[in-house]
């Protein structure tokens, strides 16, 4: 068997140093492509634009070409083929008075020429700008419109060549191909904007700004290149009128000799939320092209009651008031100045009307717990939690330790309403009340423990008492001064209950009832039995004393045999979570078909019944029943 595994790791290793190759020949060039758009108002489905470079990819790219990767993890994705982007071009002059006639000329015919040598299909718009900007030929492919606004140009005013960038960056529709040409003899006199604020604007609409310079004395030429650096273009200087039709002719080819670019629309089903990396890989003749670009998915909406009333403005000040009111009227109630009453008075209260007038706080705890008490009584709800109050040791009153469960699951809806929404509140509340409840049953259960421990030691000390000389209630008076806790608070009860006039029968009865032990149920009957019989009840506890040290060592035999079992089981029932959150930590897109999609919610039912089915068989194995 090892050497079938061995050979097979031989050949495992073999295979992979065959395919290494192969593998290394695919390169991935990352130019190409670019991802324009990412649409996720409709999450789970996100469409995402990719632009191709027909040069370096190629035209009329098919669907099986394409494939993406979100966090990672590969994505079935729909691909649809787009329009190509068509080229826009806005032309912008300069048409203050310090441009004058001759050049001004010089200007309108080399610009119309500009504009009649563009590719054909090419939409642009002509801006005039001197002291303001002005759209003397909206964007569209009539030549001739645009010809006819640039001959009907005249030089005049100042200059505000900040606002006609602005102007000129408004033409645009969206699209790759867009260049904005702008003719200028100075620099910026007239604008609102600030040198800062446009070149931010260039650099964000994505649009290559061609600056063509008449060197003047007022030619501002550092603006200039900042401006054209960050619009990706450069800026052609001419120092006489004529030599504007050659440096339009370098714009132009710059233009025309501009790459074509195919766009593709991609839609794909997410299973992430927040910030992840978004990878797009095309094959081509070529080899393969790739561009990943970091996207934020919108987070889960929070769940409301009423929408419409909580987006309603005056929903924040109704609120804040109603809470402004609460706590002022809390600070009423417990600062309200009341009576000076002496001790006799008060006594005189509680005995005229059954409680006594409290003020402040004390007076409001006590009405809310009077309330949940009424509620108890109806619904016979006291009886069983009073039972387990007494079962757990806990000081408390039934109506009290409601009162206090719902204070902390009122505190812990808030915590989840503030920070993560309502659904995270009911969960919460939740928590809140099956740990209130299941750990009141556990204190319960551990005392019971406890006591069923001491109860071998106990019986020996009764036996003892009651052989030196003692009745039944001096040895039980005995016990509850040298025995440890739970058992002596237990006998000192029955102590004073005895004192204030109860049965010992019905004291020990009572206890037994508390403490729900089978052993101790056998002590009782034990004792019940002599009181009513007679005869040596030292000798009937002795050999119920040696009864209970028997099963008990068989129990803590089984617990020791058992104890490998429950490890497992513990350590079984807890690494699917512990896994669970270690993987939603370090890639919480792997797990999201778990809990958004129908089948993984199948799966996790099944899995959570299965542990359910174990966990029960389990305990079944390693309980004993006598």
């Amino acid at each position: 068997m090892r050497h079938r595994y061995a050979f097979a790791g031989v050949a495992a290793v073999v295979f992979a140093l065959a395919l290494a190759p192969a593998l290394a020949a695919e390169t991935i060039d990352t130019d190409g492509l670019s991802i324009t758009a990412v649409d996720t108002t409709d999450h789970p489905e996100v469409r995402v634009t990719v632009s191709a470079s027909r040069d370096q990819v190629g035209p009329d790219l098919p669907a099986e070409a394409f494939s993406l990767t979100e966090g990672g993890q590969d994505r079935e994705v729909a691909v649809q083929t787009l329009p190509p982007d068509e080229r826009q071009v806005v032309v912008a002059i300069d048409a203050s008075g310090s441009m004058g006639v001759e050049p001004m000329e010089a200007a309108k015919a080399a610009a119309a020429t500009f504009v009649q040598r563009l590719p054909e299909g090419t939409r642009a718009a002509v801006i005039e700008f001197s002291a303001d900007a002005r759209v003397v030929s909206p964007l569209s492919a009539d030549v001739a419109a645009h010809v006819a606004a640039i001959g009907g140009m005249s030089a005049d005013g100042g200059t505000a060549l900040y606002d006609a960038i602005a102007a000129s960056l408004e033409q645009f529709e969206g699209g790759d191909g867009q260049a904005l040409v702008l003719l200028s003899d100075g620099g910026d006199t007239e604008s609102a904007l600030a040198l800062d604020q446009i070149e931010a604007r260039v650099r964000a609409s994505g649009a290559t700004l061609y600056i063509v310079g008449l060197e003047t004395e007022a030619t501002d030429t550092a603006a200039l290149q900042r401006l054209a650096l960050a619009g990706n273009g450069r800026v052609v200087s001419a120092t006489e009128p004529a030599q504007l039709a050659s440096m339009y002719d370098i714009i132009a080819e710059d233009i025309i000799a501009a790459e074509p670019r195919d766009n593709y629309l991609l839609t794909y089903r997410s299973n992430v939320r927040g910030p992840v990396d978004l990878s797009v890989v095309v094959a081509h003749q070529a080899g393969l092209s790739e561009v990943t670009s970091r996207v934020t998915m919108p987070s889960p909406p929070v769940v409301a009651f009423a929408p419409s009333i909580l987006a309603s403005p005056w929903t924040l000040a109704v609120g804040a008031a109603m809470v402004f009111i609460a706590i002022g009227l809390l600070m009423l109630v417990a600062l309200w100045p009341g009576e000076v009453r002496s001790i006799l008075s008060v006594r005189r209260a509680h005995d005229t009307t059954g409680a006594p007038t409290i003020p402040g706080m004390a007076s409001l705890a006590n009405r809310a717990t009077l309330v949940v008490d009424r509620a108890l009584t109806r619904r016979s709800w006291t009886p069983s939690l009073n039972a387990s109050l007494e079962r757990a040791a806990i000081a408390l009153r039934p109506a009290e330790f409601v009162l206090l469960t719902g204070c902390a699951v009122i505190t812990a809806f808030a915590a989840g309403l503030l920070f993560g929404g309502f659904l995270l509140g009911l969960m919460l509340s939740a928590v809140v009340v099956i740990v209130a409840f299941l750990g009141l049953k556990a204190l319960g259960e551990r005392r019971r423990a406890r006591f069923a421990d001491q109860l071998g030691e106990t019986l020996q000390l009764l036996s003892g008492s009651l052989r030196a000389g003692y009745s039944l209630l001096q040895a039980v008076d005995a016990v509850a001064r040298e025995a440890d806790s739970p058992t002596a608070e237990e006998f000192r009860r029955i102590v004073v209950e005895t004192r204030l006039g109860r049965e010992l029968d019905d004291a020990l009865e009572a206890m037994d009832n508390r403490i729900g032990s089978e052993d101790l149920q056998w002590v009782v009957q034990a004792i019940t039995i002599h009181r009513e019989v007679g005869g040596d009840l030292a000798q009937v506890l002795d050999t119920v004393a040696g009864t209970i040290r028997e099963r008990n060592q068989i129990r803590r035999q089984v617990k020791a045999l058992s104890a490998e079992g429950k490890l497992s089981a513990i350590v079984l029932y807890g690494l699917p979570f512990g896994v669970a959150g270690f993987v939603a930590l370090t890639n919480p897109s792997y797990l999201a078909p778990l809990v958004r999609e129908p089948m993984g919610w199948a799966m996790l039912a099944v899995g959570g019944l299965l542990l359910a089915v174990g966990g029960v068989w389990l305990r079944k194995v390693v309980r004993i029943t006598f």
